[in-house]
This record gives structure tokens, sequence and C-alpha cells, in this order.
């Protein structure tokens, strides 16, 4: 009877463990936090955020039946220098660019997922709406808390793009 105790324990101590460690290895970027991702299991992982001194330029989709890919251009409020994250996905479908205007950000990315991100809608603070894809699977809603904005975007991507959430600060 004793041994079946200590091994329990011994079982929680390694799930304690491992756990601690997850937590330790899952990034955290200055102020940020994450919502999702939400999505499928494939490709490779990216978080694409614009820092403090940063906004959103603009969002970079590419999509037809589904979402093949997006890509994350800030800018710099002070320089005006851009920084372009690469893209994440494949080349197929059509390429759309949503450019934000001076304060305006992502207020919201709902959507629906199977394997890959098949559908996405981004509702901007100016209250533009875009939508990519077409709406089937499993459903995803991603909402900026109030007094914070949408600073980036984080998933998977391989050949399409995989999973999709966002990054948020004050």
């Amino acid at each position: 009877m004793k041994k079946i105790i200590l091994k329990t324990h011994k079982y929680k101590t390694i799930l304690l463990t491992i756990a601690a460690s997850l937590l330790i290895i899952t990034p955290s970027y200055a102020g940020h936090a994450n919502q999702g991702p939400s999505g499928g299991t494939g490709g490779s992982g990216f978080n694409d955020w614009c820092s403090s001194s940063e906004s959103l330029h603009e969002l970079r989709v590419r999509s037809g039946s589904w979402l093949d890919a997006i890509q994350v251009n800030c800018i710099n409020n002070l320089t005006g220098a851009h920084k372009i994250y690469p893209q994440r996905g494949g080349n197929g479908g059509g390429l759309s660019v949503i450019a934000f205007s001076a304060g305006e950000g992502i207020s919201s990315i709902t959507g629906y997922y199977s394997n890959y991100v098949r559908y996405m809608r981004i509702r901007t603070t100016s209250g533009r709406i875009f939508t990519f894809g077409k709406p089937s699977g499993r459903y995803f809603t991603y909402y900026k808390p109030t007094g914070n904005r949408i600073s980036g975007l984080l998933g998977s991507s391989g050949r399409y793009l995989d999973a999709i959430g966002v990054s948020w600060r004050k």
C-alpha cells in the first residue's frame, strides 16, 4: 500500500514539475498578454507583436476558401521605421492588405477553424470590417479588453495559417 502511495506522489510531483516548466517557457513579452491561439496543431509557432512605442501599420492576409497566410507590419510612432515580420503561412489565395490609419487598431478577431484557420473577421477600432475565407468548423472570438489594445498576432503556420490568437497590452 505504501508503494502505491509513493508512486502516486512521485507522479504528482513529476506532473507539477512539467506544468511549472511549461509556465516558465511560455513567452511573456514586456507587458503583453496572449489570448489563444485557436486552430489546428500543425506548423511552427509565431508571436508577432508591436512594442509600446509601435502601432499596427498594416496586416497582409492571403486567403481563398481558407486563410493561407498573414503578415504583421508595425510602425514606430516616433521614427516612422517599420518592423515587418515574415509572412506566416503559404503563398496561396489572393492578397488583401489592411492599412490602419493613425490611432486605429483591431478591436476584435472572430472566425472558424478546423485543422487550420478557415475564416477570419477583423473589426477595427474605427468600425471597419474585413472578412477572409469561408465560415465552417469551430468558432473562436477574441476581443480587446477595455483599456487595452491588440498589439499583435500569435499562432502557428506551415503551408496554411494553422492557428491564430492575439497579443494585447495597455
